[in-house]
């Protein structure tokens, strides 16, 4: 048999392969690469759409590192951090409510225009603590009040010297106020529309009024008809009249 050049240290399969499965015991590289490039290689990015994971869990136990109390879970509640517990928990949601801003209140003894602190009107409400004047005449005052500008509470008399008792009350937030100047001309009553309100939340402020002939009974007063009617009445239709008044919304 030709020799092919044996020399020491050639490999046998009893030195290299000894659980005998074909495959040498250690090799210095694979494909190419050392054992140490194989274990410090750059992981491959691998993008996965949602749907091809199995068993995926949502439950998060913290939010921001912060951890999430769930023992008060319940339909309609809310979360909210507690700071005594450094937990966020669950809460009953608290309804928006009206936030009082400020209040300005006084009496007026002169019609026409007087200045008040400026307001947002859309926030602002006007309650009358009374109208007269000095007129004798057995009928109700002819005296009505209106909020004309944002520094301007404005007071009208047909006859006589008024005598107003007011508060303006401006709110912060939680209240939506519409309101306006309606002449009457020969009906006792009129409807006007107004932007839909929550009747439950709603009411209606009359800020007086008064008509041309100053002889005839005028008892204004106003009041929701529904959700989008503000109705203006007086005692009688034979005169022309105006009433002031403001339809305020709680929200």
């Amino acid at each position: 048999m030709t020799d092919f050049g044996r020399r020491p240290g050639d490999m046998f399969k009893a030195a290299y392969d000894t659980n005998d499965n074909d495959v040498v015991d250690n090799a210095s590289k694979l494909a190419g690469s050392t054992k140490g490039e194989v274990q410090n290689h750059t992981p491959k990015t691998h993008n996965h759409t949602e749907s091809q994971i199995s068993d995926l869990d949502h439950d998060a136990l913290k939010i921001k590192g912060v951890i999430i109390n769930d023992a008060a879970k319940a339909d309609q509640k809310v979360l909210a951090y507690d700071s005594g517990s450094q937990r966020i928990i669950y809460i009953s949601q608290a309804p928006s409510g009206a936030i009082i801003k400020s209040i300005q209140t006084g009496i007026i003894t002169v019609a026409g225009d007087h200045t008040i602190n400026e307001v947002d009107p859309d926030k602002t409400m006007i309650v009358l603590g009374g109208v007269s004047t000095d007129d004798i005449n057995p009928g109700t005052p002819q005296v009505f009040v209106e909020l004309t500008a944002s520094t301007t509470l404005s007071v009208t008399a047909w006859i006589g010297v008024p005598t107003v008792a007011f508060a303006v009350i401006e709110f912060e937030a939680g209240v939506s106020v519409q309101r306006g100047y309606t002449v009457l001309t020969d009906v006792q009553y009129i409807d006007v529309t107004i932007n839909e309100v929550d009747p439950d939340r709603t009411i209606l402020n009359s800020l007086g009024g008064g008509e041309s002939n100053r002889g005839a009974w005028f008892t204004p007063w106003a009041y929701l008809l529904n959700s989008t009617t503000v109705r203006l009445d007086r005692q009688t239709s034979s005169v022309t009249g105006t009433i002031s008044w403001e339809a305020v919304e709680f929200l």
